[in-house]
Parts: structure tokens; C-alpha cells; sequence
């Protein structure tokens, strides 16, 4: 990845994950798909929204759940995003469950 070489870049490890759910950057909604999560950020999918470096985006994980981030890179259809709201606790449970199923 653009930057460095993984934990030591990010400062959380990224778990795996197959989770698509809605994201707004540039006032536009679109579903992503997200490819890893940590606490601190994540890797998306980014075709269908418009977005560059430094964007703000927001991803909703719940109902009343948004997590809200920027873009930090991009390479393609695929972006870094780091969060600048924390990933609630429940959120990281969740990820860290869905991983132990695999």
C-alpha cells in the first residue's frame, strides 16, 4: 500500500471483510464495498462514487452509525480512507466476529 508497509503505516491492524454499505462523498450516495477495516480507517471500493485525495467521505454502518473519514489515497477504484470519527466499539466487535467465522 501507498506509504508504508502495513501496521506500522496505519497504526491498527486491518481485518478482511465482504461488507458493502452506503457511502456519501461530494454530496453523492452510492453502496462500496469494503475490503479491510481497522480502527483507525479502511479500503474501498470507490468506483461508484467521484472522489480524490483528501475528500471527506462518511460511511453509514447502522441506522444511527456514521462513521465519517477522509480519503488518504488512491490507486484506481480502490481508496484508503482514514476515519476521523472512531469506529465505535460495537462496529469493531462485529468485524472482529465476522473474521473468526472465516
Amino acid at each position: 500500500m501507498p506509504g508504508g508497509t502495513g501496521r506500522e503505516y496505519r497504526g491498527s491492524v486491518r481485518r478482511r471483510t465482504r461488507v458493502v454499505l452506503e457511502a456519501r462523498a461530494n454530496r453523492r450516495t452510492h453502496p462500496v464495498q469494503l475490503y479491510d477495516v481497522s480502527i483507525t480507517g479502511c479500503r474501498i471500493d470507490c468506483s461508484g462514487l467521484d472522489v480524490s485525495r483528501r475528500d471527506r467521505i462518511s460511511f453509514k454502518f447502522a441506522e444511527k452509525i456514521t462513521v465519517k473519514g477522509k480519503v488518504a489515497w488512491l490507486m484506481g477504484d480502490v481508496a484508503g480512507v482514514q476515519f476521523t470519527t472512531p469506529l465505535p466499539e460495537t462496529i469493531a466487535r462485529h468485524f472482529r466476529a465476522e473474521l473468526e467465522a472465516d
